[in-house]
Parts: C-alpha cells; sequence; structure tokens
C-alpha cells in the first residue's frame, strides 16, 4: 500500500496468537496487490486468517475481492439487515453461510475459506467446516480479472485484523484442505502442552503448572480449576483439557515427582564426640 493514510497498522506479537498481524481501521486502511494471470478462468483455493473488530453499519466489508460487485470476485463481511455472516458473490451471482457467523460485536481469528472447481462448484468454509456450496454455473465461472485488495469493497472497509493468507490456484483435494487447515490451526493455536515431566526437590513448595501459551479460550484441571494456572503442593498426574480459538478441543497430561522423605530410615550407630553421620 503505497498510499500512507491507507497503510494498515503492523502488530508485530497479537496477544490472541502470539503471531503477527496487521490491524485495518475500518475506515481508511486496505491493501491492494498485483493482478493474478488467469485467476478468472482457474479454480482457486482461498484461506484468510482473519479477525473482526466491532463493526455492523453498511451493506458489507471486503475481505477479498477483485474488481467490482458488478463484474468481479467479492467476499464479504456482511452486514446488511443484522445478517452478520460470510458472503460470496460472482459477478452478483450470491452465496451466503448462516447468519450470525461473522457477529457484528466482533470475533477472534477464524480461518475462513473459499474453493471453487472451475465450472462446477463453489464452497465456503469457517475453521475448515463447510458452510454453503453450490453448483450454479455462474458462481463456478469466470469473472472480470484485475488487482486483488485485502479490506475494501464498493460499499464498506473492513475493520479487523489479518495474520496469513494463502492463495492456491487450483482446487485442492478434500485431504489438502484438511491439510492446509490442519496446519493454519496448529500454527496459531497449537495443541496444548505442559511441558516435560516435573521432578522437584523441594519437598515443601508449592509448584505453578500452566500451558507453554496461554491463548485458549477455557481450561479445565484434573483439580477441577478453570484457570490459565494452577498451584499444587502434592506429587501425582495432573492434566489440562482446552478449547483453542477455533473450537478444538486438546488434552495434555503432566507427572510430577517429589522426594519421599518418611521412607528414610537410620540404623543403629555410635556416634563419638565430634564424628557426624
Amino acid at each position: 500500500q503505497a498510499i500512507i493514510t491507507s497503510q494498515p497498522e503492523y502488530i508485530s506479537n497479537d496477544n490472541r496468537i502470539l503471531k503477527p498481524a496487521i490491524k485495518l481501521d475500518g475506515m481508511n486502511h486496505f491493501l491492494t496487490g498485483n493482478t493474478i494471470s488467469n485467476l478468472n478462468t482457474s479454480s482457486m483455493s482461498l484461506f484468510l486468517v482473519q479477525s473482526g473488530d466491532s463493526q455492523s453499519s453498511g451493506i458489507g466489508a471486503g475481505l477479498f475481492n477483485i474488481n467490482n460487485y458488478s463484474n468481479g470476485f467479492t467476499l464479504l463481511r456482511r452486514f446488511f439487515g443484522g445478517s452478520n455472516h460470510l458472503f460470496f458473490s460472482n459477478n452478483t451471482i450470491p452465496l451466503e453461510t448462516a447468519y450470525g457467523n461473522l457477529p457484528a460485536a466482533g470475533y477472534n481469528y477464524k480461518i475462513t475459506g473459499y474453493r471453487k472447481n472451475y465450472g462446477s462448484q463453489t464452497e465456503l468454509y469457517l475453521n475448515g467446516v463447510s458452510m454453503a456450496n453450490s453448483t450454479n454455473s455462474s458462481l463456478n465461472g469466470t469473472f472480470t480479472n484485475g488487482n486483488y485488495v485485502l479490506g475494501k469493497s464498493d460499499w464498506n472497509k473492513f475493520k479487523g485484523s489479518y495474520s496469513e493468507v494463502l492463495l492456491f490456484q487450483q482446487n485442492l483435494s478434500s485431504q489438502e484442505l484438511n491439510l492446509v487447515n490442519t496446519y493454519l490451526m496448529d500454527r496459531y493455536a497449537p495443541p496444548v502442552n505442559l511441558g516435560a515431566d516435573i521432578q522437584s526437590n523441594s519437598g515443601f513448595c508449592d509448584l505453578i503448572l500452566q500451558p507453554n501459551v496461554q491463548i485458549y479460550t477455557s481450561y479445565l484441571w484434573s483439580t477441577n480449576a478453570s484457570t490459565p494456572t494452577i498451584s499444587i503442593n502434592n506429587p501425582g498426574t495432573y492434566w489440562l483439557q482446552s478449547v483453542d480459538i477455533f473450537g478444538r478441543t486438546s488434552r495434555d497430561t503432566i507427572h510430577v515427582f517429589r522426594p519421599v522423605y518418611d521412607s528414610i530410615q537410620l540404623n543403629n550407630h555410635i556416634i563419638c564426640l565430634g564424628e557426624s553421620i
């Protein structure tokens, strides 16, 4: 983006994902990329790792767009009529997900996906789950190619953040689609990890147990605690089950060992002055 006032803010470490991101203000910011040759006449698979801030006024904010609504490729966060959902159009022919899955009040990072088998089928995804599909030839056909735009549509600019955009100029198979979604989910919300087992030499001091990252939406410990960390004062086996920002549940177990002092036994000894055992 060459226009200074339109450049998004760079976030070196978004604490929701512990990764860099760009933040768009919904008023001025957007990015433009060069035309991708033959994209309008080929299959494609698109993945956007993005989150939305509170935004509800207008028709719809552009997530990924090429040319105009009337003749191009339009992927929106739609607001019209309070619908708050993912909306796609190819030459004004629409495909929409159920209302409410991109809430106006804002939402955490999601993997917004689009897949087109040219001339056959179009499908919309959220976090790897198919939300809408169509075999309408007008949806699956060509559009007028041009520069692609992130964060801007014919109606509104997008208020939220992007961390990654992946575009494949092919229709990925279901297996390939799952591999890409799993890669992205593990990259931005890795399964919970409590680290290596603990051998503590301090028999009477409390220990703090915590996952290696604390970016989950819920926590449940074997002690029934629901906090990101717990304090323990007994050896044993502890587990943590967490739910990540993409809705996946993962679990990890850790074993804590401490010296057992009540098993120490001493034999009878004769001790003279100045000697020790």
